[in-house]
């Protein structure tokens, strides 16, 4: 094989690595468009879920703030040995 044939080679196969790296750089991006939207998704998710529990929440606080102040009224009555 002559120095041309050799170059010719060369320069053709990395014409073709490039080809590949660009396709693939293409499958990358869109990849990694989908995953953005994903997560996108999973914070809208969560977003609405906080939201829809935050009137829960604040019932539980305040039963837990009745429990706390039954629970120091009954100390405060018992008595102590």
């Amino acid at each position: 094989m002559g120095l041309f044939s050799e170059i010719s080679k060369s320069l053709s196969d990395l014409k073709n690595n490039m080809d590949e790296a660009k396709d693939k750089l293409y499958l990358v991006q869109k990849e990694a468009e989908k995953v953005q939207k994903i997560g996108q998704e999973i914070q809208t998710k969560i977003d609405e879920f906080k939201f829809s529990i935050e009137g829960n929440l604040a019932v539980i606080n305040e039963i837990s703030k009745k429990y706390i102040i039954l629970e120091k009224s009954n100390k405060e009555k018992t008595p102590r040995k």
